[in-house]
């Protein structure tokens, strides 16, 4: 009798289930798993303990939890990921593929915005810029590693300073305290750092002063 092999590949803790002949994939994004971050795998074999099967693949690392049925995946490459399911006697129970992307480019912040209009009180209590993923229900920090911040006001530009890393200085903190409404402030050439240590652009942000 063939052994009946449920995987299920809970990449995001997610509801939506696909089937092949000997598989129950469940997973929120299709079968889809993402570079820099943990992605939790599940599966279950009917009639064999979760001891006694392992998983392996050849695109990047599965780290067991413990010894459960949980693994987190890692991996290496874009493209397609195997996910070998397998006894502990060598015997390949089945096989799933994954399709393996890289994170998007984050979304920069300041204030909780990307942009658009904002007072000078809100923006002189902000501490710096923020970086944050669109779309997506799972946490993956973003560090912002260098930004340049301009204030331009009746044509002309007023102040300017480039950072290298998240926080306002002193000096950008002085500026903001000045501004007048209708100046702009510009954040740009913003650059970010994944999990797992890619460097991304995101894109500038523009505010316009209001009261």
């Amino acid at each position: 009798m063939i052994t009946r092999l449920f995987l299920f590949l809970l990449l995001l803790i997610a509801p939506a289930v696909a089937y092949t002949q000997h598989c129950v994939i469940a997973n929120e994004r299709e079968t889809i798993a993402y570079i820099d971050v943990p992605n939790p795998l599940i599966f279950a074999v009917e009639g064999l303990s979760c001891g006694s099967v392992e998983l392996y693949t050849t695109n990047g690392q599965l780290k067991r939890l413990k010894n459960t049925c949980s693994y987190e995946y890692y991996p290496a490459n874009t493209g397609r990921a195997p996910i070998f399911v397998k006894a502990k006697s060598g015997k390949t129970l089945d096989t799933v593929f994954l399709k393996v992307r890289d994170l998007p480019a984050p979304v920069a912040l300041v204030a909780g915005k990307a942009g658009g209009t904002i007072s000078k009180r809100h923006l002189a209590v902000q501490i710096g810029v923020a970086a944050q993923l669109n779309g997506f229900d799972f946490d993956a920090h973003f560090q912002v590693t260098h930004f340049n911040v301009a204030i331009l006001g009746e044509g002309k530009g007023l102040f300017s300073e480039e950072t290298g890393d998240a926080r306002f200085s002193e000096a950008t903190r002085n500026a903001f305290g000045a501004l007048n409404v209708n100046d702009l402030v510009l954040f740009t050439e913003i650059t970010c750092k994944s999990p797992g240590g890619k460097v991304s652009k995101a894109a500038s942000i523009e505010f316009k002063i209001v009261e």
